[in-house]
């Protein structure tokens, strides 16, 4: 049976899950080589830190003590064995921004931090007990997600058309965050990272309303 975390301690994760928002403007702000190379090195630490918490020559460290009283308070089930949730978003970040652009990268995150911490902390409130992906949260990772991108294509300066594409991005974010094959800081990152790929590559075929159109192309 699987342990809720209780919603102070969702609160608490969250906060650290928000806290990554720097790396959005490392991309934001810095070149590719600058920030390929920090998130490369923050990957090693986190590697770093995941062998420390499982081996048994740091038990009794004063730097595992700390890591287990972290980790006591935030991490569920699934990531006591396996990867945390902060290393599956520090990696994929890493991939993200050696292959796509950094404006998709940096879109990605906004959807992956912003997002993601909205349905937790909306849906563990508002939403049904009991239910791991309330329909609560998921409306609030949409419309979360949506406005921190429209803020972003705001200061990016880009056009109004833009907004269709945040409806898309955070419409199709809100439906892979709801899937739960995968920890959803590696699926929401990479699938909002290629989709918004995809709208710069081929905008034409996003932007059309009629099949007829789209036929065309084709």
């Amino acid at each position: 049976m699987k342990t809720i975390l209780p919603y102070h301690h969702e609160l608490i994760r969250k906060a650290i899950h928000i806290s990554s928002i720097w790396m959005v403007f490392a991309v934001m702000y810095l070149s590719y080589n600058q920030y390929v190379m920090i998130f490369f090195i923050v990957s090693i630490f986190m590697i770093f830190y995941e062998y420390i918490r499982r081996s048994e020559n740091f038990k009794w460290g004063f730097i595992y003590k700390i890591i287990f009283k972290i980790n006591k308070c935030v991490l569920r089930d699934k990531e006591v064995n396996g990867l945390t949730g902060a290393t599956y978003l520090v990696l994929t970040t890493a991939l993200c921004a050696a292959i796509f652009p950094h404006q998709c990268v940096a879109i990605a995150l906004l959807v992956t931090l912003i997002g993601d911490a909205a349905a937790a902390i909306f849906g563990r409130k508002y939403g049904a007990e009991g239910v791991a992906k309330s329909w609560v949260g998921s409306m609030a990772f949409f419309f979360f997600s949506f406005i921190s991108v429209v803020c972003f294509g705001k200061i990016e300066g880009y056009s109004v058309d833009f907004l269709m594409t945040a409806a898309f991005i955070s419409l199709v974010g809100m439906f892979i965050e709801r899937c739960e094959v995968l920890d959803d800081n590696f699926t929401v990152m990479l699938g909002v990272s290629f989709l918004h790929y995809s709208v710069i590559k081929w905008p034409y075929i996003l932007k059309s309303c009629t099949f007829t159109k789209i036929y065309a192309i084709i």
